[in-house]
């Protein structure tokens, strides 16, 4: 980065080109370079207050430089603001061509120096300005923007004339209009309807113009500031409904800003006559503006119902019915009143929507249904179906449907888990989304996850946690079978080569196996038997980045899983999930960091399940002893896991912890353990490095531990004098010998003693649990005081 010094020097030759203003091309150039070395340098940079003045003068003066140089300015400042200037001019008397450079540094600037404050009054005379210009629609925007980020700067008298302000540029735009000011616009033809038949109302954003002009674009501003206008002022609606429950309202009352946004204008936009018309003021509605938006959302909802000409129209049809789902949503919270007649309208959406390819108005209408469902006793169980078994299934990998649904589950969380079963019955599908977007949705995973596992679903959640990397190769796989379909269909030729075989896991034969892999409902089983078959199938996209990245975040996933189930689970759900550690250690798709970081997790889990439920050690003790008795896991990636279950039995396998632990069943874990030392001992006959000190003691000291409970000692004693004996012999390495040597000694000379040994190995738990036993206990000093 530049220093200080060479930026000062930099600033002083860049304010001399600007000044001179005869080179636009060099200072179109440096201003460039400067903003990037600003933009992207972590230290903050000061710049002179010389030539930041003269930025910021050179932004309000009439003549102007090339609109290059002025935006490039404006943006440098915006980058600066406010650290380093706070003198900001009132944009009372600005021009409008000054003012679309200026307004972004009024919002930069924050309420803090007042800037906000002090223009808001100038905003509003920019809006409510008769002649159209492209500073109403930016004003416009910035007053949303400062009420949104600031509403206490809003006052009473601010907020009527705003909202009339709104409801006139959503009303006057009659199709007269349309054609333009200018006689070249005249000749231009009138707006249509989506479907190209003529306009049955007033202009919406859904009217089709051949030439947009400022009136129409003022309608669309207006529409789309909507929703977030009232969500600002949520708590001025709302008292304003309370407020004139019982107050009538006078029919010419006129508005703040001298024009009265009447019924006849209303009706106008929707088309109605004033016999007819549904959608009248009610008595106790003062605020107008409500009125003007439900009769806007009101025809937009028949123009959505018909057959735009091209496909970006049908698009916008079904986009804008998700911002009116919205404001009938933001409506029925100011208006508890409303929700029936609005429900009706929803409801008339929802029937257009029960389409895969309508997933996010869609998902737009459920949550009108979540919100406002139970005031008119309306169940969403079957528009939740049809979203997360079949919608989801299909467009998972839409962006902005998966952000919507992310959200939708963040925001709804609590709802859902009482009052459905979306998280526990759908979680295949909602996963699906992580394991397309895996860096993108991480942390809102972890937010969610706890709300899929029930006592149901707890040991196939562990299973589809640990499968995603194949989730993920499949629907990868899937994703390039579909594409190379369209090329054929297309006439196109597929590429010869391909890095990743998409053509063997699309293949008929693996078509049971891919299923229940891409399920969309839980339910179906924990696993499959065949999953070292669906490894082989998917090893072409082990480096796949997409699956990559997704393996590297299933640790973080286990841990938040393992971290509810021991706040929240049963012992029988504990006693199930035993088995699946154990059963998938040594089944994890074949990335090798994956393995081992997902080993790592179960071996520090495990020995927490055993901790708070030691009984385990009996109650699973086929799979545990089937498991330790194959030496070969002391070799591979868990090793480690390997290790935790030795001292897991030589620790759990007495009386102490479990009823159920009587000698015949501690002999039975002894004569395994007893087993795999011997194996040990007959493996390493000439090669003392096959197994690590670490695992060759902890060994014996579990046969240790379990002969001094099942009165097998003189055993024990044999087998570890051997063990001695053997590395004794063997070359020296390092202290590792040494060190096998003088463990097996002190076991032995401990065992001599049957009581003491009973003692030590086996502490008293309530002593244990208290410290009673010194941790800086030498046994082996211990042990000197028993030699004969």
């Amino acid at each position: 980065g530049w220093t200080d010094k060479e930026i000062e020097e930099f600033t002083v030759d860049l304010l001399s080109v600007l000044r001179q203003n005869n080179n636009p091309s060099a200072a179109i150039r440096k201003l460039r370079q400067l903003y990037v070395v600003i933009a992207w340098t972590r230290k903050d940079k000061k710049l002179s207050v010389q030539f930041l003045s003269f930025l910021l003068q050179s932004l309000t003066e009439k003549s102007q430089p090339s609109h290059s140089v002025t935006l490039l300015t404006s943006c440098l400042l915006n980058e600066l603001a406010p650290r380093y200037w706070r003198d900001l001019s009132s944009i009372q008397s600005l021009e409008e061509r000054t003012l679309t450079h200026i307004l972004p540094l009024l919002l930069t600037q924050g309420k803090d120096f007042g800037c906000w404050l002090e223009n808001l009054p100038h905003l509003l005379k920019w809006i409510v300005g008769q002649s159209p210009s492209e500073c109403q629609l930016l004003a416009l925007t910035a007053v949303t923007a400062i009420a949104s980020s600031c509403p206490s700067l809003i006052g009473e008298e601010f907020i009527q004339k705003f909202n009339n302000v709104l409801g006139q540029w959503l009303l006057d735009n009659a199709i007269e209009s349309a054609r333009g000011r200018s006689p070249a616009d005249k000749k231009n033809k009138a707006p249509t309807e989506i479907d190209g038949g003529p306009v049955r109302g007033n202009f919406t954003i859904l009217c089709a113009a051949p030439v947009v002009n400022h009136d129409h674009l003022r309608n669309i501003y207006a529409f789309s500031v909507i929703r977030r206008w009232l969500i600002t002022n949520q708590s001025h609606m709302e008292k304003a409904f309370a407020s004139n429950a019982s107050t009538p309202t006078s029919k010419n009352s006129p508005t703040a800003c001298g024009n009265e946004i009447t019924l006849q204008s209303i009706r106008r936009l929707s088309n109605l006559p004033a016999a007819s018309s549904g959608l009248t003021p009610k008595k106790n509605r003062r605020d107008k503006l409500m009125d003007v938006i439900l009769t806007y959302c009101s025809r937009l909802i028949d123009q959505s119902e018909l057959k735009a000409t091209n496909i970006i129209d049908t698009t916008l049809q079904f986009s804008c019915l998700v911002e009116v789902v919205a404001i009938m949503d933001n409506i029925c919270t100011c208006d508890p009143s409303s929700i029936p007649s609005l429900f009706n309208k929803v409801k008339r959406i929802y029937k257009q929507v029960l389409d895969i390819n309508k997933g996010r108005t869609l998902l737009a209408v459920i949550q009108f249904f979540i919100n406002f469902g139970d005031t008119v006793v309306f169940d969403t169980k079957d528009a939740l179906e049809f979203f997360f078994a079949k919608v989801l299934d299909a467009r998972f990998h839409n962006s902005f449907l998966a952000f919507d649904v992310v959200m939708f589950l963040i925001e709804n969380q609590e709802k859902l888990c009482v009052h459905t079963q979306v998280f526990t019955r759908y979680f295949p599908n909602i996963l699906k989304i992580f394991a397309w977007f895996p860096r993108t949705y991480l942390s809102e995973y972890i937010q969610i996850l706890p709300s899929m596992i029930s006592p149901k679903t707890a040991t196939e959640m562990l299973h589809t946690i640990i499968d995603l990397p194949c989730v993920s190769a499949a629907l990868e796989a899937r994703h390039m079978h579909q594409q190379a379909q369209s090329l054929i269909a297309n006439g196109r030729t597929l590429p010869t080569k391909t890095t990743f075989d998409f053509g063997v896991v699309m293949s008929p034969s693996f078509e049971p196996i891919l299923s229940f892999v891409l399920r969309c409902c839980s339910g179906k089983g924990d696993t499959i038997n065949k999953l070292n078959t669906l490894h082989d199938v998917l090893k072409k996209f082990y480096n796949h980045p997409r699956v990559t990245v997704c393996s590297q975040c299933i640790p973080i996933l286990l841990n938040v899983f393992f971290k509810v189930i021991m706040e929240k689970a049963s012992y029988d759900i504990i006693h199930d999930l035993f088995s699946a550690i154990i059963e998938r250690s040594v089944q994890l798709f074949q990335i090798k960091q994956y393995q081992e970081n997902v080993l790592e997790v179960f071996s520090a889990q495990i020995l927490i399940l055993c901790k708070h439920y030691p009984r385990i050690v009996m109650d699973r003790q086929t799979e545990i002893i089937d498991y330790v008795s194959q030496s070969k896991h002391a070799h591979n990636n868990e090793k480690e896991l390997y290790m935790h279950l030795i001292w897991i039995i030589g620790e759990y396998s007495s009386t102490q912890y479990c009823n159920k632990c009587t000698k015949e069943c501690i002999l039975v874990y002894y004569e395994c353990i007893e087993s795999l030392t011997y194996e040990v001992y007959l493996n390493t006959a000439g090669d003392s490095n096959k197994f690590t000190p670490r695992f060759v003691t902890l060994l014996m000291t579990c046969l240790a531990k379990l002969s001094s409970r099942c009165d097998t000692i003189q055993r024990a004693q044999i087998c570890l004098m051997k063990i001695g004996k053997h590395h004794s012999t063997q070359p020296k390495n390092g202290n590792s010998n040494e060190f096998i040597i003088n463990r097996a000694n002190e076991l032995v000379k401990l065992l001599q003693l049957p009581n003491v040994a009973s003692a030590v190995l086996n502490p008293a738990l309530q002593l244990e649990n208290q410290g009673a036993i010194s941790k800086r206990t030498s046994l082996s000093l211990l042990l000197q005081t028993t030699q004969h």
